[in-house]
């Protein structure tokens, strides 16, 4: 038995708003909750998973929070700057101001369980100081970090040229060819493919 996955492509900027179903528990995880998906009223919303504290990626965390109480915010550790400053993550550009206090912040390595299926934490700074992908099953959410042929901005506030390639280099392209790879914009893609077609990271000869 797999993950179900829906991709919401709507919210200021078209990002991608994920809803990973666990079928057997009925257990809910939301990824980058730029768009608040009403069919998911009266279901166990878990978690709610952010890979960075950007404006449109948090646009309705609060609407979550709200109608989800027990659901626990999940975002990096170095992610917390960015999340509590409107300024720095840009929502007063799209005439909202959002803070964002997360319950649990997570550091690389960490797990968290969706049902049976592990949810894992991978930090990839470089869009942000406190970028993080998560690992579900064979499907890895990677945010803004890594695009179908494209990589992040980083000139925004706490982004690193360097240390994105770096993430990707040393976080991603290690993964197993084969996971799907769903970004916060745009459609997905997987591992393998990038690794061979994507002009922004090449992997380096050894």
């Amino acid at each position: 038995m797999s993950v179900l996955i829906k991709r919401i492509p709507k919210g200021p900027l078209t990002e991608n708003t994920y809803v990973i179903s666990d079928e057997i528990s009925g257990e809910i995880a939301v990824v980058d909750p730029g768009y608040f998906e009403e069919s998911l009223i009266d279901s166990n919303v878990k978690y709610i998973l952010l890979t960075h504290g950007h404006g449109d990626h948090i646009y309705e965390v609060m609407r979550y929070k709200e109608s989800f109480p027990e659901a626990q915010v999940v975002a990096c550790e170095d992610e917390e700057e960015l999340l509590s400053h409107a300024m720095f993550n840009g929502s007063l550009g799209m005439n909202k101001e959002i803070t964002v206090d997360a319950d649990l912040y997570l550091k690389d390595g960490d797990e968290l369980y969706l049902g049976e299926f592990i949810i894992k934490c991978i930090a990839t700074p470089g869009h942000s100081r406190g970028g993080m992908c998560y690992l579900v099953d064979n499907n890895l959410f990677s945010g803004d970090t890594l695009f179908r042929l494209s990589v992040g901005n980083t000139g925004f506030h706490g982004g690193s040229w360097e240390v994105l390639q770096e993430s990707i280099r040393n976080k991603l392209y290690v993964l197993d060819d084969d996971v799907k790879v769903y970004p916060g914009h745009g459609f997905e893609t997987s591992i393998g493919f990038e690794k061979v077609n994507n002009p922004y990271v090449q992997v380096l000869s050894k």
